[in-house]
């Protein structure tokens, strides 16, 4: 029998076994877990015995959480202890997922809090209403906060690695602001994501007490009231360990004034990061690159937050600002993403050309891949037409991608159908596919 033979393997195996099985991630483990522990004494004695397993959990709360008498939270809690207690001493993982805005719940704030063996905590606001500030989770961080003073300045997170915070539809105003002191409560912090709808405060106010010199990785998504290019270069100079800085400023209403974010005298050096991804306007990324030293820089990802007239196609110098970080930097850049970048045809081809050690490319509408058909000197066409008369470009590329207008995708891989094609006739490859859309 089948049962009867899994069941022969060794228990370390087996738990493996049952671990892939569930998914091995939050997001399943609170359902496969309990259902695989009841299909037999074994299998339950198994699952356990190798508290690993149950270190990770996520809760989609879709009811409205209030104090006591209602029993949801305490449930809520008791669901929480009865987990993790199986866990041991092993550090923990939870994700709460609120698709109804809670308000201030002084229990859960209690749990949380006096739970010193969280590893990463992510909170979703998925709530479908746009909201001004998210106050459950800003009460948490206070709380948070008043315990280090109560507590001998104690932090009550010690092992928090990664902390994430997705909000999409919250906008923090400034009566109320997102303030984040988390060098006091989670001294040794290294991964942190924040996601907002609108700030209307500048960003760095939001970051002033940050475990800096802990953080490896650091992404920030969201609208600004004010454009500001002053905090990319705010993070690179505080961090000096980041390895991962993802900067996506969706849009923003209103601009800096003029010179407040030159590019600067004395350029930047940062010794670690490996990969970067900024959602800026042209006006921003570009003296971003031309103020950056970045040796260790291996992915790169550009994006522009505003669609640019095709009058203004070919005017903003990405490519010189690209070349020159990379010549500066001595940094050989494997993974390209570019996006709603304003480029011709032969720029885009220059970008490309000057990274030799490209493997990764992705193209989004990137200058002639978004841009007018009309001008035949900045169209799709043109661009892999160059690319195929150069021949010089892409010499180790295993995988590009391509989305044109209208979605159209066009991918190809080392190992795949018309890769050799795609090496050696680009233009060829091309017209190959899109005759098949």
């Amino acid at each position: 029998m089948p049962s009867a033979f899994i069941n022969d393997l060794p228990p370390e195996i087996l738990a493996s076994i049952l671990e892939i099985v569930a998914g091995g991630n939050a997001w399943a483990n609170n359902t496969t877990l309990p259902l695989l522990s009841s299909i037999c004494s074994h299998w339950r004695e198994v699952l356990l015995g190798h508290p690993q397993l149950w270190t990770k959990l996520y809760c989609a709360i879709s009811n409205k959480l209030r104090n006591e008498p209602d029993p949801l939270i305490s449930n809520l809690i008791a669901h929480l202890q009865s987990w993790y207690a199986r866990a041991g001493n092993l550090p923990l993982e939870l994700i709460l997922d609120f698709t109804v805005t809670p308000r201030h719940t002084n229990s859960l704030y209690s749990y949380l809090i006096a739970q010193s063996k969280w590893r990463s905590l992510s909170f979703a606001n998925d709530s479908a209403a746009t909201t001004s500030s998210w106050v459950w989770l800003q009460d948490l961080i206070r709380a948070a906060r008043n315990s280090y003073d109560e507590n001998d300045e104690r932090p009550c997170w010690p092992g928090l690695e990664t902390l994430i915070i997705s909000s999409p539809r919250v906008v923090y105003e400034g009566k109320r602001p997102l303030v984040l002191p988390l060098k006091l409560i989670a001294p040794n912090l290294r991964k942190i994501e924040l996601t907002f709808l609108y700030l209307r405060s500048p960003p760095c106010p939001v970051f002033n007490d940050m475990p800096w010199t802990s953080l490896t990785h650091f992404k920030l998504t969201g609208t600004l009231e004010v454009f500001d290019i002053s905090f990319p270069f705010h993070v690179l100079r505080e961090a000096p360990n980041l390895k991962d800085l993802r900067i996506l400023f969706r849009r923003w209403y209103s601009r800096q004034p003029e010179g407040m974010c030159p590019s600067l005298a004395v350029p930047l050096c940062h010794r670690n990061l490996q990969h970067l991804a900024l959602l800026l306007h042209c006006d921003g990324t570009i003296p971003f690159l031309q103020s950056v030293r970045l040796p260790s820089l291996r992915s790169l990802d550009l994006s522009t937050a505003a669609m640019v007239p095709p009058t203004e196609i070919g005017l903003h110098p990405l490519g010189d600002a690209i070349q020159l970080l990379v010549s500066h930097s001595k940094c050989e850049i494997q993974s390209l993403r570019l996006q709603r970048m304003p480029n011709t045809a032969a720029e885009v081809h220059g970008i490309l050309a000057a990274l030799p050690a490209l493997q990764s490319v992705e193209l989004i509408r990137a200058g002639c891949i978004w841009g007018h058909n009309r001008n035949k000197h900045n169209s799709p066409d043109e661009f892999f037409r160059i690319l195929q008369e150069d021949g010089s470009a892409l010499p180790v590329i295993r995988n590009f991608s391509y989305i044109g207008r209208g979605e159209s995708t066009y991918t190809v891989q080392e190992g795949v159908t018309d890769f050799d094609l795609f090496r050696a006739f680009p233009l060829d490859w091309f017209m190959k596919k899109k005759g098949r859309c």
